[in-house]
């Protein structure tokens, strides 16, 4: 059975591993982590956005190539959490008007037509 929390060792978001280090992803969807395991536990040692950032410090702290995170995507996409709804997008209309209200630009934005 795979963890929900970070710190375990059955941990289901664990990308890859070596020795006592461990990539995964957090549990809010929002990054990478680099793990370390201390104990019983694992602790996070670096927040990563980024897979160049990320395997950079796996090289560093592992002395592994970083092969295995080769097949991330090169910017991590956060995720959205249950219940939350996604952020608009520029040029979305977020209120119903008319095409004179919404501008030249099709988009109405926070009561400023862009």
């Amino acid at each position: 059975m795979t963890a929900h929390r970070e710190t375990a060792d059955s941990y289901r978001g664990e990308i890859a591993s070596r020795g006592s280090w461990r990539v995964a992803e957090c549990a809010d969807g929002l990054q990478w982590l680099l793990q370390r395991k201390v104990g019983e536990r694992w602790r996070s040692e670096s927040f990563c956005r980024t897979r160049s950032a990320l395997i950079r410090l796996w090289q560093r702290a592992t002395g592994d190539d970083g092969a295995a995170l080769g097949n991330l995507p090169p910017h991590f996409a956060p995720k959205p959490r249950a219940g939350t709804r996604p952020e608009p997008q520029v040029g979305f209309p977020l209120t119903s008007g008319s095409e004179k209200e919404m501008g030249a630009a099709g988009a109405f934005f926070g009561g400023a037509a862009l």
